[in-house]
């Protein structure tokens, strides 16, 4: 009777020690989540942001100069950012910012040329911490791929992907009279 009562307090004591495990095991990871959260939230940015579509991992920030909403996606992997916006015709513009030291100011012309062969170009902030560079499709569909390579600094975004109807609403929106 004896040895049925220490083995019964010896499963419980482990029952105990296990859930305790998993109790600290989920605890760490909805920690990292939420640092990985944070980081995705403030990386190469001064502004506000919040999820607009968290699954996604896409962000918005509402520029109330502009009157409109930009959406946002980082990819820390690859230490850039996505900025996508829609013009008052509904054709999307974005701009991808890579984190990189470079000259404050300055350009690089990299050897890719727009079909008019127009050489495209990489910008540096003015504190020297980011090069970006920006595009606009004249379609005015949003699927669409942004797959680039400008010697070196690539960019790769599904645009299919992310919901538009915030910013579609709000350029009808400034259509009211």
């Amino acid at each position: 009777m004896n040895l049925l009562k220490k083995i019964i307090k010896v499963i419980i004591a482990l029952i105990v020690l296990f859930s305790i495990c998993i109790a600290i095991w989920i605890g760490y990871m909805k920690y990292e989540q939420s640092q990985k959260d944070k980081t995705e939230l403030t990386f190469l940015t001064t502004a506000k942001w919040e999820w607009y579509d968290k699954y996604a991992r896409i962000q918005s920030n509402y520029n109330s100069l502009f009157k409109s909403t930009v959406l946002r996606k980082v990819n820390l992997s690859k230490q850039y950012v996505i900025y996508a916006s829609k013009n008052k015709d509904y054709t999307l513009s974005a701009r991808v910012v890579f984190s990189v030291d470079c000259k404050p100011n300055s350009s690089i012309v990299t050897s890719k040329v727009f079909t008019d062969g127009t050489p495209k170009e990489l910008k540096c902030s003015s504190d020297g911490k980011s090069l970006s560079y920006g595009v606009q499709w004249s379609s005015g569909s949003s699927d669409v791929v942004w797959s680039e390579n400008l010697d070196g600094f690539k960019v790769y975004e599904n645009f299919g992907n992310w919901d538009f109807s915030i910013l579609d609403k709000e350029i009808t929106l400034l259509k009211a009279k």
